[in-house]
């Protein structure tokens, strides 16, 4: 399903919300027969780990030995009790029961329950029947299958939905761009064919059709091209990065609570260059030195003007003047679906492109827009006064000669 960039998310959501045949969570744990639950200790699970290779139904072993902890409510009782669980133990979560989460004032899901919306997002994007592999593109995802997905987590998560709603499904669509791309790793080597690739026996419940489809389109020339070039593109990445797996959100919630005041987003990303034993990723001691040149600025004013929640963010910080212009639609160190005030979509006036980063030309060109303006608004007083004397006159002379006098055309004809 496209989403239009410029939609709220309140208007995504009631779209979403329309009435659609789907069913309950027992459609989806059908499709989940190689994990076997020990009825009698809901906490027990037991994971057939034997192909590990089979990215399709085992979980990794952080999923399955690490559960968090996350606070689950009861939407009968209005009942809030901590709990652990792993991801897959949400699909057996009871109908009344929601795992609750938190968003931070950007829309993007910062605590535990955040954590595991995501891994639950990663079973989802495995499903054939919610996110078929056969689509190209994220965005040509069919509405159904988008009214499945957003109902699935609304079903088994709480939180604000009209603010988080852009961010989850556009992480749904992180895990599935990387679910396809495992199965391209573990299935696609260089010398063998489509043939050999298509004959291949994937253990999961992948249907043939959908694997056809998949294949055809990854062993395409134009789009072995395209990947060809994306490598390429990603090999030029200078410096990369020690997060892991925590979101920058979630990392600069706990930075603010540790540090007690609003973060501004250089301090969180210069917190992912560093290593657990204190060294530098490759390439990020250099960096490091660029963005605490100019840090203690961007604290203070976190400090001062901060929000709560929000990481601080604007185009002249240590980020902006190290990294340059940001690219648009994207900001640094926020998600895809998250576009801070300040940094606003290019658009584009009169043949010229103005965006969020302003510029001298860019002010001159409003100024002068502003003058044209005022010259249009004089002319136009004029022709006003113009048109009020041309209709009297007509009406004199409509009076003695009648219709004789032409009739008045136009914008004319209305005074």
């Amino acid at each position: 399903m496209k989403q239009k960039r410029n939609s709220s998310g309140e208007t995504l959501l009631a779209e979403l919300r329309q009435p659609q045949n789907i069913n309950s969570n027992e459609e989806f744990a059908e499709g989940l027969d190689e994990i076997n639950l020990d009825q009698g200790d809901a906490g027990s699970l037991g994971i057939d780990m034997t192909n590990e290779r089979d990215t399709v139904t085992a979980l990794t072993k952080k999923d399955h030995n690490d559960p968090l902890v996350v606070n689950v409510k009861d939407t009968s009782t209005g009942e809030i009790t901590a709990r652990k669980m792993s991801a897959i133990q949400v699909w057996y979560l009871k109908k009344e029961e929601k795992v609750m989460m938190e968003l931070d004032g950007h829309g993007q899901g910062r605590d535990n329950g955040a954590n595991l919306l995501v891994r639950f997002l990663g079973l989802m994007a495995r499903r054939a029947t919610l996110c078929p592999i056969s689509i190209q593109r994220w965005d040509q995802m069919p509405e159904d299958n988008t009214k499945k997905q957003w109902n699935y987590i609304e079903e088994n998560f709480e939180f604000d939905y009209a603010a988080g709603i852009k961010w989850a499904l556009r992480t749904l669509g992180d895990r599935w761009k990387a679910y396809k791309y495992s199965l391209r790793n573990i299935y696609f080597y260089p010398n063998k064919t489509k043939e050999e690739i298509l004959a291949t026996k994937i253990d999961s419940d992948i249907p043939p059709i959908e694997w056809a489809a998949f294949v055809h389109h990854y062993t395409n020339p134009k789009t072995k091209k395209q990947c060809f070039q994306n490598r390429k593109n990603r090999e030029k990445l200078q410096v990369s990065h020690a997060g892991g797996s925590k979101s920058n959100a979630r990392r600069a919630n706990e930075m603010e609570k540790k540090l007690g005041r609003p973060v501004c987003r250089s301090e969180v990303i210069l917190s992912t260059l560093v290593k657990k034993n204190g060294n530098y990723v490759n390439g990020g001691h250099n960096l490091a030195e660029q963005i605490l040149e100019h840090l203690p600025e961007d604290q203070e004013r976190a400090a001062a003007e901060g929000v709560p929640s929000k990481v601080l963010a604007h185009p002249n910080d240590a980020i902006g003047k190290v990294f340059g212009a940001e690219n648009v639609g994207r900001v640094r160190g926020f998600s895809s679906a998250v576009c801070p005030v300040g940094f606003g979509k290019s658009k584009r006036i009169f043949g010229f492109t103005t965006g969020g980063v302003s510029s001298n030309v860019s002010q001159q060109h409003v100024l002068n827009l502003e003058k044209q303006v005022e010259t249009l608004e004089k002319k136009l007083d004029g022709y006003e006064e113009t048109k009020i004397q041309l209709a009297a006159l007509h009406k004199f002379l409509s009076s003695k000669y009648g219709d004789e006098v032409p009739s008045m055309s136009g914008d004319m004809s209305d005074i």
